[in-house]
Formats: C-alpha cells, structure tokens, sequence
C-alpha cells in the first residue's frame, strides 16, 4: 500500500467488522497494518493459508479502491526521462516541497529499475469524508510540465552534433559580486544566474556526495564542480 497517512486511517477505519470477517474461519489467522507512513510503500502482512490470504488479499485491495476513488490521481511517466534513481529522488523532492502535495511513485520496486511509470498524487482529507484537490491538481500539473520539459531537453541535445559536443565542453564557475551575492556562470555561451533566483534549486546526491542545481521551470541541471582539497 502506498505510505500516505491517510489512506492508513481509512484503511483503518471501521475495520473491526471487515477484519472480523476475514479472520473468521477464512483461514487467516493475523493481519498487520502499518500504522505510520515512514516509506513511500508499506507492507500489510497476513499469517494465513494460500486461498484465506487471497481471499483477504481481495478484501483488503477493495477496501483501499474506496479510498483511491476519492483521493488519488495518477499521472503517467510520459515521455519517460533518462533519469537515475539520485535524479528521480531530488525531482521528487522539489515536486513536493513546491506543491505541498503527497507524491508516490509507482511501481512500488522502481528504485530498482530506475524505472517510473506513473505518479499517484493524493489530495489532502479536510474531514467529513471531504478531500481537498487544490495542492494536488497543481502537483499534476507541474509533474506533466517537468516531464515535457525533460524530454525536450534531452531530445534538443541529442538532435544536434553541435549541441552535443557544446553540453560536453560546458563548464560552470561560482563567483561573488562585491556585495556578496553569489552567482554561477556557464562556459562557453555565457549563461548566469543568481543563486537567490527563485526558479533555481539546490540538491545533494547521496550516490556522489556532490551537489547540483536544478531550474524547476526550464528543466536545466548541472553538477557543481568539485573543489580541489
């Protein structure tokens, strides 16, 4: 199940009758349900013999559709990007820091493949059984954005030889103006921008130990260059 508090709590919720039901003479003798979302994807396990645990398996997977219907959205990986696991962890981040919403990643093994192919974007539960879509129509929105920016990026610079040997001969440089601000300028074009612009991030990468930057609205990125000791 995908780790999101609330679909916890409505799992959870009026589940003495359904849990009754599965545990009764059906062949399960135990369930567990995570009561934290500590993961992007959780385990609810259950102690029973093949055709109970199908049968609850069922019951279960029903029960969370309930919740699906009311609070997910799902947008497709489409162009897929050539990003790594690192790369997918950092946008990750940044989708969900800008858009406040609840982001997961499917399939649930895609940190062993790399591999992305849908985003389940939840809305925010307000009470009553109500949910609240504004954090997460902008989420979708700015996930299909980032995507079409990825794949026109990657398409421009493998379309051209010029291109290609330009993005390999690039170089970025961090320098100070008089009053302190920082700036990183781009070799051989001349491109810049400040650090305080508001449409530049700045991440680390657990695989390389380095940091890097990222345009949130042009889909640019680059590594800084490491210092020598």
């Amino acid at each position: 199940m995908p780790g999101v508090q609330d679909c916890i709590a409505y799992l959870l919720s009026d589940c003495a009758a359904l849990f009754s039901h599965m545990t009764s003479g059906k062949g399960v003798s135990f369930i567990s349900v995570p009561r934290e979302a500590n993961n992007d994807w959780l385990e609810v396990r259950l102690w029973a013999t093949e055709r109970g645990g199908t049968r609850a398996t069922e019951l279960l997977q029903t029960k969370i559709e309930g919740f699906y219907e009311k609070a997910r959205s799902l947008v497709t990986a489409e162009p897929v990007p050539p990003w790594d696991v690192c790369r997918w962890h950092a946008q990750l981040q940044a989708w969900r820091q800008e858009s406040g919403a609840i982001l997961v990643p499917f399939p649930p093994e895609w940190q062993e493949t790399a591999v992305v192919k849908e985003l389940w974007v939840f809305a925010s539960f307000i009470g009553k059984g109500r949910y609240c879509q504004k954090k997460s129509t902008y989420a979708a929105k700015l996930v299909k954005e980032t995507l079409e920016q990825a794949a026109s990026a990657a398409g421009a610079s493998s379309g051209a030889a010029a291109s290609s040997a330009t993005t390999q001969n690039e170089h970025w440089t961090q320098y100070q103006d008089k009053s302190g601000s920082k700036y990183w300028y781009r070799e051989p074009d001349g491109f810049w921008f400040w650090e305080t612009d508001k449409h530049w991030e700045r991440f680390f990468d657990e695989a390389s130990r380095c940091y890097w930057w990222w345009n949130k609205e042009t889909g640019l990125w680059f590594y800084e260059p490491i210092k020598s000791e």
